[in-house]
């Protein structure tokens, strides 16, 4: 019994906490996938950033102020393969592909660079750890244990400076929920992330290149949270908040006059998502659906922020 009502506590305080509206990227819907089921997903996400982080004035800036970064846009696109290897283990590998556009002013000339490539590719395993009917105020509630590792595949060094990945390795534990409390669904997850060391690189001049050379980049607390609601068997809507904390400083190295500094600022970013989901098979298949999803941050200090973000996809099983 103390055991069910903490497992209760612990589903609430994740809904109710400043907790993306899909299923979590890398390891999938928390509700799992049959045994020898085949699940498919591809997904593009779409970024186009408004403002930057200034490290000298300590605050977010209009990303065409001043020298430096003045456009970036970025398109991910990702796919991910899904098995349900028994009734409560289910494995998933994904592969992300970034196309990216960054435009910067150096010395009154502004330089425009268009890059893309395959990026990252995850390796993920997920156990739900319980699967109950009628679980105290919830009509159903599915809780997992999930990780995913990520191999960075682009260690191009030009492609690193330009942000287009960070060569880093990096890797995803944490706990995934998703229970039926009345009209509406509630789902989300709470993420430790490990992000490695980016590649060293270094200038011309022996000095490390603009950016993350060798850095250690900062750990980070990932949060989800939303609440759906089927407006028909076809046609479902959905709200929630998401985002995530750095635990210690995100560094960088800046150019001050004919010196390099190490500068470093704890960032963070939390947003607002709305989505929409279309099921033309019904409730019977929710996996075999088109998806949109539009978030709109509220709260970000990061090196890029977006006036908003949009993610379309599709997805089946087999």
């Amino acid at each position: 019994m103390k055991k069910t009502i903490l497992l209760i506590m612990l589903a609430f305080m994740l809904t109710i906490m400043k907790s993306s509206l899909i299923a979590e990227d890398v390891m999938g819907c928390p509700k799992g996938i049959m045994k020898g089921t085949i699940w498919p997903r591809i997904d593009i996400n779409y970024f186009n950033a408004s403002e930057k982080y200034d490290f000298d004035k300590g605050k977010m800036v209009d990303i065409k102020s001043g020298t430096g970064l003045q456009k970036q846009t970025k398109k991910v696109i990702g796919f991910r393969f899904g098995y349900g290897l028994l009734k409560d283990v289910d494995l998933g590998i994904l592969t992300k592909y970034t196309y990216a556009e960054v435009g910067k002013l150096k010395q009154n000339v502004y330089k425009k660079t268009e890059e893309g490539a395959l990026t990252d590719l995850w390796l993920s395993g997920k156990y739900m750890f319980l699967d109950k009917r009628n679980f105290g105020p919830f009509y159903y509630a599915k809780f997992s244990l999930g990780a995913g590792y990520k191999i960075p595949i682009c260690k191009d060094e030009d492609l690193i400076i330009k942000s287009v990945s960070n060569g880093a390795d990096e890797l995803k534990v944490g706990f995934l929920h998703h229970e039926g409390l009345g009209i509406v669904e509630l789902a989300g997850h709470l993420l430790y992330i490990y992000r490695g060391t980016a590649k060293k690189i270094l200038d011309n001049n022996g000095n490390p290149a603009y950016g993350k050379s060798d850095i250690d980049l900062a750990d980070r607390f990932n949060y989800m949270v939303k609440a759906e609601y089927d407006l028909y068997s076809t046609i479902g809507i959905g709200v929630g908040i998401s985002g995530w904390i750095n635990f210690g400083d995100e560094a960088t190295w800046q150019k001050k006059v004919s010196e390099w500094k190490k500068m470093e600022e704890s960032f963070y970013s939390h947003a607002i998502h709305l989505s929409l989901e279309f099921r033309p098979f019904g409730l019977d298949y929710e996996k075999r659906k088109i998806f949109f999803h539009l978030g709109i941050p509220y709260s970000v200090k990061n090196n890029a922020r977006p006036d908003y973000t949009i993610k379309v996809g599709t997805m089946y099983t087999f």
